[in-house]
């Protein structure tokens, strides 16, 4: 299946959205929570999920959702937690993907990867986006509070089981204190060697846990250092354009102008069904120390009636920020949710 892709970065814009591609209207991309259980307890935590919450249901997924994402022209889902692999029903939702020509991202720690699984999901149109905040077990252990080595080693060969399936897609990584700067290059060549097609850094946010981690985030200067360590060294793999350094929300140092805000145009559905215009948005919004309410920035729910798609042209009828093209120099609004400041006010990276 084709993919209508929509890259949002440019080499002349600054990358301020968490996100780094939809799709180009009127297929549409969403992000689906399947569970907001995870094994893990990571300091920047976007959900602050632990090892309880809910699943969406297999039952529930084949008997409305799927059908609402095929009638709002969906092409593309990131399943997504908490861990989605926690899901006992992961399988049998991709394969339902599958069979509706959707194609599935799966946004995992990879902890819980096995090769039963991988030989199950080889022919049915998915690829994996793995985190992995440190390349040894110091820095990995305490970023991710796991006491156990087994379950570092065991995750990195698990990342290497996934790339030799043809099916990793992407490392996905968040500076930080507890990761030496040298260790981004040994991430890198890791990526590299197991098959990814790229390596996206983007810092500690505000949202979440990363709220009460604020003493882990880099400052300008060390994010713009481990930039600049990063391109030299890819620099030396020059003969091979086929991997990518993707920088999210890293110093605006030459002043380039914001990348649009993409609100909209990846909605997020909730293990309740509820429909986020942008994820972020109602994460920030949950912080205790603002002035905005999640509801404000929810499309309604999937179980109503209507398609999703609908829904999206119904909310950016009566909000400007997601107004694509509109206003070019808007920023994220979810950092502005954050500091709790005016969405109309500018973005600094």
């Amino acid at each position: 299946m084709n993919i209508n892709r929509k890259w949002l970065y440019t080499d002349d814009t600054a990358a301020n959205c968490f996100f780094r591609s939809a799709l180009n209207p009127p297929d549409l991309k969403v992000m689906l929570q399947i569970t907001t259980r995870c094994n893990m307890h990571c300091k920047h935590c976007f959900l602050s999920a632990t090892n309880t919450g809910t699943d969406i249901s297999y039952s529930i997924f084949k008997s409305h959702i799927i059908k609402k994402l095929t009638e709002s022209n969906v092409k593309k889902v990131t399943l997504t937690g908490g861990e989605p692999l926690l899901n006992p029903a992961i399988l049998d939702i991709i394969s339902t993907l599958h069979d509706a020509d959707i194609q599935s991202c799966i946004c995992t720690n990879a902890s819980l990867v096995t090769e039963k699984m991988l030989e199950r999901l080889e022919h049915l149109n998915v690829h994996f986006n793995v985190s992995l905040d440190g390349i040894n077990y110091n820095s990995y252990g305490l970023f991710r509070e796991i006491s156990d080595i087994n379950y570092f080693t065991r995750t990195l060969e698990n990342i290497r089981m996934i790339g030799s399936h043809g099916l990793l897609n992407g490392i996905l990584t968040t500076p930080n204190r507890l990761t030496k700067s040298e260790e981004y290059i040994a991430i890198c060549d890791f990526a590299i060697n197991v098959g990814a097609n790229y390596l996206l850094l983007n810092p500690l946010s505000p949202f979440g846990r990363g709220k009460g981690a604020t003493a882990l985030a880099l400052l300008p200067q060390e994010m713009n250092e481990i930039k600049q360590q990063l391109d030299a060294h890819l620099s030396k793999f020059s003969d091979d354009n086929s991997f990518h350094l993707v920088y999210i929300r890293f110093p605006n140092s030459t002043k380039k102008e914001p990348a649009p805000c993409t609100a909209g145009l990846i909605p997020y559905i909730f293990t309740n069904g509820d429909i986020a215009i942008c994820p972020y948005m109602v994460f920030a919004a949950e912080n205790t120390d603002n002035d905005y309410s999640c509801s404000d920035f929810i499309l309604g729910n999937i179980y109503d009636e209507g398609s999703i798609a609908s829904k999206i042209r119904s909310y950016q009828r009566t909000h400007s920020f997601c107004h694509h093209g509109e206003k070019e120099n808007i920023g994220c609004p979810a950092i502005k949710i954050a500091k709790n400041l005016p969405l109309d006010c500018e973005d600094v990276l």
